[in-house]
């Protein structure tokens, strides 16, 4: 987000959801989680896959997110197994 915030919206089973936040909460550097909230909504389907959506972040920092974003599908890849 345009303050630095990420924001990842995910679907899943209960099992791999709880799993997925255990992982996000207990992540190693270059990643850290400063704070942390869960919302849970009606799934709709519409996530098939990860993406980033980029929203006015500095280019250091989008540089920075894509390199959060390839830690995060190698643990959702190793969560899924």
């Amino acid at each position: 987000m345009d303050d630095g915030v990420v924001r990842i919206s995910c679907e899943g089973d209960d099992d791999t959801l709880k799993k997925f936040i255990h992982a996000i909460q207990n992540v190693d550097e270059p990643a850290f989680v400063d704070d942390f909230e869960v919302n849970y909504t009606s799934v709709t389907g519409k996530y098939k896959a990860f993406r980033i959506i980029p929203g006015g972040i500095a280019y250091e920092i989008a540089e920075g997110t894509a390199t959060m974003a390839m830690y995060l599908d190698s643990m959702s890849k190793t969560l899924s197994k």
